[in-house]
């Protein structure tokens, strides 16, 4: 999956079709590893730097020239990331009682200090979906 960067003083959030997604190709500077474990480009964001995060930035230790070798050619359509699902003995009525409150929780200052900071998921929020929110995914596999 990709997990867009932590954009410079966190003023906005990376968005899907207008920033670039391969950051560190984009502007040509070498990413580092800080001193706390985060893969920075230019810096720490709130100094006008990037933090990636895509899967790249899981190995960069052990190859620090992964930018350098490879680049993303492309993102699929948006896909819903980080699922809270129910399973299948999970009461539908109880199911149906919690998911506004999760929704609600993901829209929260509560959320955005806790799961939904960019130290913690980076999660954008909650919202339900459907099963044709997955269509992209199941469209990627069709093409093997």
């Amino acid at each position: 999956t990709f997990t867009p960067p932590v954009m410079p003083y966190e003023e906005r959030l990376w968005v899907y079709d207008d920033d670039p997604a391969d950051t560190a190709r984009y502007l040509g500077i070498a990413p580092t590893r800080s001193p706390i474990g985060y893969v920075l480009l230019n810096g720490e964001p709130e100094f006008g730097g990037y933090r990636l995060r895509d899967a790249r930035s899981r190995i960069f230790d052990i190859e620090p020239q992964i930018y350098n070798e490879t680049q993303i050619l492309s993102l699929s359509e948006p896909v819903p990331n980080e699922t809270i699902a129910f399973g299948a003995d999970f009461p539908l009525s109880l199911a149906t009682q919690i998911t506004p409150l999760l929704v609600q929780f993901g829209n929260s200052e509560a959320c955005a200090e806790s799961l939904c900071s960019s130290d913690f998921y980076g999660w954008q929020g909650l919202s339900t979906t459907t099963n044709e929110a997955y269509a992209p995914i199941r469209f990627a596999l069709s093409q093997k």
